[in-house]
């Protein structure tokens, strides 16, 4: 309900409580307080468009919290939560998350019904993970970090910017929308497994080192309305990803690894949707999928007959060029191809494990015997690209993003910079659609000084780059889950950042308290 007068101290001890995650700079008195409600709160409630709007948030009659929408920009519908709850009630987990999501149902209500707003944000200090855990289960998704924002005892701390718009109400069958905001306010207190319906058990397979990956993920299941429960799998214990999962799995090595095991643990943990990582276990992903959808288990893999013929580069090639693509001339022996330049790589699996450049026939002859099945090809100078694109289960691609390879280490773009392709793109584009690739997909394309374009090989997966993609404006990860809950990716409209970005891929440090 609008803010009550008797309210008023008990909201000014709460705040005097909490300064420290509050812009709040000095203690409040009785005198200051009741001098900011009779000059600011009270004269606006008589106004048509006031710059705030806030409510005494009541369980049963008795104030419990309070909060509103702040810095309201009326023109374009939108405006910041403000929310503060009774210290007392804040000591309970559990029972804070009741009462924030309950208000943020209410909030929510009277922003989009009542005043029919666009949007609404939030601004929240990064030293209060829970509170920002229950406003992206909420639906609030993650925009920015304003870093070093603000000085607390003399230390820096930085802000975070989540956003939610109307639209995410109603995007997936299932989401509970702003209707609901009563009823869940006011419902019986329910077993917590049926409170969490909002979440999404994701497993993540090989996760290794693919932590920018986890946090697309996580990213993505918010602009969904859910709440990512990610599961990282690998066969080494001592893999660094499992510090930034919620769960590990540590999985058998892939020949050990039974479908049966896969199935039993995704049952047994709540698993809904399965993100392979690495090329060897595709095809093992693959031949699960009938299994998996039996369970209403996602599996972000291509099928088996269009995986063969990615995961084979001479197979590719030969393919492309009888559909009239430009594909890179490729070959088995050095002799079949018209170059005095050549490269020289496996002719399965990942293209830049035991690769050589440059090199004349003789040597890579002699380069070619250290690999199990050297593949051979012209060594051409130009500028070399990835595109990242997604293909629906309908066969249609939903978007893509075409980046420079800027500096390359080990296969991977270590920079990396986004730029606009169309013809690059289009290609690509239908590529993917001829081969029925399914999925996330990444396309490496030399570009000539002449200006043709040559088709190197195709990942079908999601690489190790391709979260540029990903905020350049390529929702992968949002569509795949989106179509593993029964929904039309087709309400996430491919959005391509206006400006084009860069990334630098650099090692980074993580501290965590410890027991």
């Amino acid at each position: 309900m609008p803010i009550r007068k008797e309210d008023i101290f008990l909201i000014m001890d709460w705040r005097n409580a909490q300064l420290s995650v509050l812009r709040q700079k000095g203690v409040l008195t009785h005198a200051t307080q009741q001098k900011y409600f009779d000059q600011v709160i009270w004269p606006s409630l008589g106004t048509e468009e006031p710059s705030q709007i806030l409510f005494s948030f009541l369980k049963d009659t008795s104030c419990i919290g309070y909060g509103g929408i702040v810095h309201i920009g009326w023109e374009d519908k939108r405006g910041e939560v403000s929310f503060l709850l009774n210290p007392e009630r804040i000591a309970d987990q559990e029972t804070y998350r009741e009462d924030f999501l309950a208000f943020l149902g209410l909030l929510k209500e009277a922003a989009y019904c009542d005043l029919q707003f666009n949007r609404l944000t939030g601004e929240t200090f990064d030293l209060r993970p829970f509170h920002v855990s229950i406003m992206e289960e909420a639906g609030f998704v993650l925009e920015g970090r304003m870093k070093h924002h603000i000085c607390l005892d003399g230390s820096y701390v930085d802000a975070l910017i989540h956003g939610h718009l109307r639209e995410y109400e109603q995007r997936l069958p299932g989401s509970a929308g702003v209707e609901a905001a009563d009823a869940a306010a006011n419902a019986e207190p329910q077993p917590r497994e049926r409170r969490q319906s909002r979440r999404l058990g994701i497993l993540i397979s090989s996760i290794s080192r693919k932590i920018p990956l986890a946090s697309a993920v996580r990213e993505a299941a918010g602009v969904l309305g859910k709440e990512a429960c990610i599961t990282g799998a690998d066969a080494d214990p001592d893999c660094l990803g499992r510090y930034f999962t919620d769960c590990f799995w540590q999985m058998p090595q892939l020949p050990e690894l039974s479908g049966d095991a896969v199935v039993s643990y995704c049952l047994a943990n709540g698993i809904s949707s399965i993100i392979p990582t690495r090329d060897a276990e595709l095809l093992f992903y693959s031949s699960l999928k009938p299994r998996m959808a039996e369970h209403g288990i996602a599996v972000m893999v291509s099928d088996e007959g269009p995986l063969k013929d990615c995961l084979d580069k001479l197979r590719f090639a030969e393919l492309l060029c009888s559909r009239g693509f430009p594909a890179i001339a490729s070959a088995e022996s050095p002799e079949a191809i018209e170059s005095r330049s050549l490269v020289v790589k496996e002719q399965f699996g990942s293209g830049a494990k035991g690769m050589a450049m440059n090199l004349g026939p003789a040597e890579a002859a002699l380069f070619s015997q250290k690999l199990a099945a050297p593949l051979f090809q012209p060594f051409i100078a130009g500028c070399e690209f990835s595109v990242d694109l997604y293909v629906d289960r309908s066969g249609k691609c939903l978007g893509a993003v075409a980046r420079r390879r800027d500096l390359v280490r080990d296969g991977e773009s270590q920079i990396t910079t986004t730029v606009r392709h169309p013809r690059l793109e289009a290609l690509c584009t239908r590529i993917a659609e001829s081969l029925g690739l399914y999925g996330h997909c990444v396309f490496q394309v030399i570009e000539d000084r002449a200006g043709n374009l040559h088709v190197i090989e195709c990942n079908p997966r999601f690489g190790g780059a391709s979260t540029l993609s990903a905020q350049a404006g390529l929702a992968s990860f949002s569509w795949f889950l989106c179509e593993g809950l029964g929904g039309d990716p087709g309400v996430f409209p491919f959005l391509r950042n206006r400006r084009e970005l860069r990334q630098v891929r650099y090692p980074c440090d993580a501290i965590f308290p410890i027991a």
